[in-house]
C-alpha cells in the first residue's frame, strides 16, 4: 500500500488516487479537500486537524473503499462524501470543542450495494452552541444500501448543544439506522473510578481518551493523537 503524507501548505483539492493508499493529513489552517478515489481502491485515512474551517469532499469510486479516523480540536467543516456502487465507508470523527463550531455531513449515496457508516464523536467544554447536522441520502436507485449514523456530545461545560440526524430516503430495499445522544459522563463512573484512588482530572482524560479514540488506532498513531488533542 502507497503511503502518503499531506500537510498544510500541500495542495489537497483536486487529488486523484488510484492506487490503494494510507493518507497521513495534518492541518493546522483552513484549506479546502477535495479528494477523488478511483475504482476498486482503497484508502485509510489518518486525519489530525485543529482551528479549521474547511469544505471537504471524498469522491468514492465503486468497488472502493474509504476508512478515516479525524481528530480535531474546535472546527467548522462542510463534509461531503459521493459514493458510488458497490463502495464502503467508515468515518470516524472525533472533536474537542471549545468555542462556537459545527460539523455538517452529507453522505450521499449514488448507486447500488453501498455501505456507509459514520460515527460522530464530541467532547464540549464551550458555554456557546456546538452542532453535529448530518444528512444521509438514500436515492430512488440505491438498492441495497446500508447506511449509519453514530452522533455523540458528551457535553462538560454549559453550552447548547445540537445534533440533527437526518435520513432522507427515496428507495424500500435499504437499511438504515441513525442514533443521537447528548449528555454527560455518568456519575455512577465518576464514582466507582473515584472509590479506585482517581482524581477527577484524571478520571476526565481516562473517560474523554476512551470516547473519542477507542480501539480503532495502533498505539502509536493513539499516542500521536492523545499529544495533539492534550488530552
Amino acid at each position: 500500500m502507497n503511503k502518503l503524507i499531506l500537510g498544510s501548505n500541500d495542495k489537497i483539492d483536486g487529488i486523484v488516487i488510484n492506487k490503494d493508499t494510507s493518507i497521513y493529513l495534518k492541518l493546522e489552517k483552513s484549506i479546502d479537500i477535495n479528494i477523488t478515489i478511483d475504482d476498486g481502491v482503497n484508502v485509510e485515512l489518518f486525519y489530525l486537524n485543529k482551528n479549521v474551517n474547511n469544505n471537504i469532499c471524498f469522491n468514492i469510486g465503486s468497488r472502493s473503499s474509504l476508512e478515516a479516523n479525524s481528530y480535531g480540536i474546535n472546527n467548522s467543516c462542510n463534509i461531503t462524501f459521493n459514493l458510488k456502487d458497490n463502495s464502503n465507508l467508515i468515518y470516524n470523527l472525533s472533536i474537542i470543542n471549545k468555542d462556537k463550531n459545527s460539523i455538517s455531513e452529507d453522505i450521499n449515496h449514488l448507486g447500488e450495494n453501498i455501505n456507509s457508516k459514520v460515527i460522530n464523536h464530541c467532547v464540549n467544554y464551550s458555554s456557546d452552541i456546538f452542532k453535529f447536522l448530518v444528512n444521509s441520502n438514500v436515492y430512488k436507485d440505491s438498492n441495497n444500501t446500508s447506511s449509519i449514523q453514530d452522533n455523540k456530545i458528551i457535553n462538560m461545560n454549559s453550552g447548547k448543544n445540537i445534533i440533527e440526524p437526518n435520513l432522507i430516503v427515496d428507495n424500500d430495499l435499504v437499511d438504515i439506522e441513525h442514533s443521537a445522544y447528548i449528555g454527560e459522563f455518568s456519575d455512577e463512573v465518576y464514582f466507582y473510578l473515584e472509590s479506585r484512588g482517581l482524581s477527577k482530572d484524571s478520571i476526565d482524560r481516562l473517560l474523554i481518551e476512551g470516547f473519542l479514540i477507542g480501539d480503532n488506532l495502533n498505539s502509536e498513531e493513539k499516542e500521536e493523537v492523545i499529544d495533539f488533542l492534550n488530552i
